[in-house]
């Protein structure tokens, strides 16, 4: 893979390359073409990414990788209208009047609840396609609850619960 070493946290891969499409061919025993390969991994992220914006649950990543959701939550600060503040002269702040002041993010929960090695090593960074998404069915209506990490924590406890009492 492609190894971006300009960073200070580390490497950085990118699984869009010719070396990581040759390198999955070699593994696998999958012969595929590269723009088949590249739009397997563009559309499954674009449908996650619809799963998650439609979904008020989030989305399971698949392999215990933790969850994707977007959640809720009060700005501390706020925040500037940078091109009505340049227009009128004076601050002006956005009011979010179309979702009661609560703002979104798009969160990866992964703590104790996904079972991969380093997994804190990581970090999730939504595109700004993701961004936009969710800022539109913000401005649509749609409300997103406030999650916390315990909240994902539970829904594994809860699981194994199932699994241990019920079999299932």
């Amino acid at each position: 893979m492609l190894k971006d070493q300009s960073l200070s946290n580390g490497p950085r891969y990118n699984c869009l390359t010719r070396e990581f499409w040759r390198k999955f061919m070699r593994e696998t025993g999958v012969e595929i073409s590269k723009q088949d390969f590249m739009n397997i991994i563009e559309t499954s992220n674009r449908k996650i990414k619809e799963k998650v914006i439609n979904n008020v649950l989030g989305f399971k990543l698949p392999e215990n990788l933790g969850y994707l959701a977007i959640t809720a939550y009060k700005p501390k600060k706020k925040k500037i209208d940078f091109n009505k503040t340049k227009k009128y002269g004076v601050t002006v702040y956005h009011t979010n009047f179309h979702s009661k002041g609560m703002d979104a993010k798009i969160s990866w929960y992964t703590d104790q609840i996904a079972i991969c090695k380093n997994i804190r090593g990581y970090k999730f960074t939504p595109d700004r396609d993701f961004t936009k998404m969710k800022s539109v069915k913000l401005k649509e209506g749609k409300v997103y609850p406030t999650y916390h990490y315990d909240d994902f924590r539970m829904k594994r406890i809860k699981i194994n619960l199932d699994k241990l009492f019920y079999g299932e």
